[in-house]
């Protein structure tokens, strides 16, 4: 078997519209295609996966990174400039950053990134690093 990429990641949200904007601006920003677009949810293509949102049916559960299953999601930049610059981006759009950039030597040598969520509490990452 060779080696397999990430072919998608699939979340459940609980206001389809407001994470729509969202994820609309952010993979925009990112330079993703919506490629698939129905009345609850959303397909996003990158260079070689993709990401979707759907509604769920129960919409009082918000995320809890403390719980089993998910706990972020990392979108790789090219540098550590396209991070500071995606930063800057976030807090010019009103978005939640969560960590500043910073360089976090506990996670791997030149690791830098900036954490911020989306509207559901998801823990989301732009990351440049060796």
């Amino acid at each position: 078997m060779t080696t397999s990429r990430l072919s998608h990641i699939k979340i459940t949200v609980t206001n389809f519209s407001e994470s729509k904007k969202f994820y609309d601006l952010l993979f925009r920003k990112l330079g993703w295609k919506v490629f698939i677009s129905k009345e609850k949810s959303r397909g996003y293509f990158g260079k070689d996966s993709s990401f979707w949102i759907e509604e769920g049916e129960n919409r009082d559960s918000k995320f809890d990174r403390e719980n089993a299953g998910l706990d972020h999601i990392a979108f790789k930049a090219e540098s550590k400039g396209e991070v500071d610059e995606f930063a800057v981006w976030l807090k010019a759009g009103g978005m939640v950053i969560l960590h500043e950039p910073k360089f976090y030597p506990e996670y791997a040598k030149n690791y830098y990134a900036v954490f911020f969520l989306d509207p559901d509490g998801i823990i989301l990452e732009f990351t440049n690093h060796d």
